[in-house]
């Protein structure tokens, strides 16, 4: 029976020790480790590169699904204005004909809530004309300002290097700054 305990404890001590001894190691040398899992990456060969495959037909099951919102890109030379005044128009123009369709019917609140509807849009849409106009004028405002500071700064350096020409025009030596 003692021989029993002796061997369970000395056991139990053992792997404890390996089991400090291990997470000691871990902590020591977080960096050591992270080389050893991280592997280099490769880099890709001009082969590898492929470019996305383009839909040959509709019943392809391979080509790329054409993202929703592909549609709504702008178009080249358009402004984001433009786009957003284009698309105000069009949801408009649509619950216009729903909300004349309504009262053809005397469909009474069906004719109010498109209204209550186009009402919506409508202040959402001067909201973001107003949250696009703001943008606008802060960009432009940031494009002036850093522009006038780089004038300044031109001029700044363009008259440091006047004087310097000056000074060694004049032979005269740059004395040393004085602490």
């Amino acid at each position: 029976m003692k021989k029993r305990w002796f061997w369970g404890i000395t056991a139990l001590l053992l792997g404890l020790g390996i089991w400090v001894t291990a997470a000691e190691t871990e902590t020591a040398s977080p960096e050591n480790k992270q080389a050893e899992t991280q592997m280099p990456a490769r880099p890709i060969r001009l082969r590898e590169r492929l470019q996305p495959r383009t839909r040959v037909s509709r019943s392809d099951p391979n080509a790329p699904i054409p993202r929703p919102f592909a549609r709504e890109q702008m178009q080249p030379g358009t402004t984001p204005l433009a786009a957003l005044e284009t698309r105000h128009q069009e949801l408009i123009a649509e619950l216009t004909s729903i909300l004349k369709l309504a009262q053809e019917e005397n469909a009474s609140k069906t004719a109010e809530a498109v209204q209550k509807l186009i009402d919506k849009h409508n202040a959402e849409y001067k909201q973001n004309l107003e949250l696009l106009q703001q943008r606008r004028a802060e960009m432009q405002r940031r494009i002036e300002q850093r522009l006038r500071e780089r004038r300044q700064q031109t001029n700044a350096d363009s008259s440091t290097q006047t004087q310097s020409a000056e000074q060694k025009e004049d032979g005269s030596k740059e004395q040393p700054a004085k602490n």
